[in-house]
């Protein structure tokens, strides 16, 4: 469980960050990657605990939330317009939700825990 949590951080982030990233010129890309790291790490957070506490949510709704928190945090701590927001967190959610709908990890890429050589 807690492997296929973490692949869907990671492929969150290898799909959000070069999304924000290119939205920016190269002096402030850094600064935008550091921003877009963290609220989609507290988004992530936020979204893993809604769904284990209710597994039934449905996963649009999750991600229509942290579009429009991102899309917040990009025009307030980023200094964009709200259009150019609006548009930098649909794309990137767009892109990562489609992404951990369709890309998964097989079941038995891990071992479990009772097969482990000690």
């Amino acid at each position: 469980m807690a492997a296929k949590i973490t692949f869907t951080l990671l492929l969150i982030l290898l799909i959000e960050l070069p999304v924000v990233a290119y939205f920016f010129r190269k002096k402030k890309r850094p600064a935008a990657v550091l921003v877009a790291l963290l609220a989609n790490l507290v988004t992530w957070i936020v979204s893993t605990m809604l769904w284990q506490k209710n597994p039934d949510i449905n996963l649009l709704v999750v991600a229509a939330g942290s579009a429009i928190f991102e899309m917040l945090i990009y025009w307030f701590f980023l200094g964009r317009n709200w259009k150019k927001a609006i548009l930098m967190a649909l794309i990137a959610n767009f892109l990562s939700f489609l992404a951990t709908q369709y890309i998964h990890l097989p079941d038995n890429m891990f071992q479990k825990q009772n097969n482990m050589v000690r």
